[in-house]
């Protein structure tokens, strides 16, 4: 077992011990930013909502705010760019501006707003080990391919995407989206 398994797999068991997937999001974070010493305005996650990720809110955050967390992108496609941590690659979908198509979604907001963001760790973590909630985040197994699962909660704005090893269901991705209550700013 590599190092980085284990050293997720600890912080995920942790976690887990102290309750159930609404809260893990906040407590993986600031796991994570106190392990790697960040900043410690990052530590200070206040009453954000589920849908947030290291103090980056979908619809809330801007590129400069992602910029100042995670530096400048590493590539990019269209309106997606893709940051890399040590323990993660983070995909940033922006708003080109308000009610503008970005990929395939609209929303009333300015451009380089985020609107979604899309973390996949490097690290193996099994879903068993986050305890989720089976009401909040049912498990729907994708018809193809056949190996994977998601995890969806619509009303805080979060999904978990699983792949199937044999016996292991893995993390692949946690995305987190616009909630249910920022719908009003969805455009038509």
């Amino acid at each position: 077992m590599s190092f980085k398994v284990i050293r997720w797999s600890i912080v995920i068991l942790l976690l887990s011990l102290a309750g159930s997937w609404s809260g893990v999001s906040k407590r993986l974070q600031i796991a994570t930013a106190q392990r790697e010493q960040a900043n410690p305005a990052v530590l200070q996650q206040g009453n954000l909502p589920p849908n947030s990720w290291r103090g980056l809110t979908p619809l809330r955050s801007s590129r400069a705010d992602v910029e100042r967390l995670l530096g400048k992108a590493k590539t990019s496609r269209d309106v997606t760019y893709v940051y890399e941590t040590s323990d993660e690659t983070v995909d940033v979908l922006y708003a080109a501006g308000p009610c503008k198509l970005s990929a395939v979604e609209r929303w009333n907001v300015a451009a380089d707003t985020v609107i979604r963001i899309d973390v996949r760790p490097r690290g193996k973590i099994l879903i068993q080990a986050l305890h989720l909630d089976k009401v909040r985040y049912p498990r729907l197994p994708e018809a193809h391919p056949e190996n994977w699962a998601r995890y969806t909660n619509n009303e805080d704005g979060v999904m978990v995407e699983t792949i199937m090893y044999g016996e292991d269901e893995e993390v692949y991705t946690v995305t987190y989206w616009p909630r249910f209550a920022d719908k009003g700013l969805r455009c038509s």
